[in-house]
């Protein structure tokens, strides 16, 4: 999809464009028609987001459009994403030392 054209709402559906980076290129775009450089001075992750945009018609300089290229680029950005959340436990509504406790009795 084209940057410079696109609706704020098109441009959320994008990976790497959130929802502060969709209002920023809206308002930039306002004064003068955006290039990569400026995608990426707006805070848009381009790592993710180049494989699904362009900048005035030309798609990012160098890029691999191979299906396997592009499919291991994004489930590695997937991967980093998910190696900096914080590592989540089941939640229990009993401390583990006080149910065995309550099983066997004792308490």
């Amino acid at each position: 999809m084209e940057v410079n054209r696109e609706p704020y709402e098109m441009l959320l559906r994008v990976p790497g464009i959130g929802v502060k980076s969709a209002r920023r290129i809206v308002a930039a775009r306002r004064s003068a028609s955006l290039d990569f450089d400026g995608l990426k001075k707006l805070g848009v992750t381009l790592k993710r987001a180049k494989y699904f945009i362009t900048c005035r018609g030309k798609a990012l300089p160098g890029l691999d459009m191979r299906p396997d290229v592009i499919a291991g680029e994004l489930m590695s950005a997937n991967a980093a994403i998910r190696e900096r959340l914080p590592q989540a436990e089941q939640l229990s509504l009993f401390d583990s030392e006080e149910y065995g406790k309550c099983l066997t009795g004792q308490l």
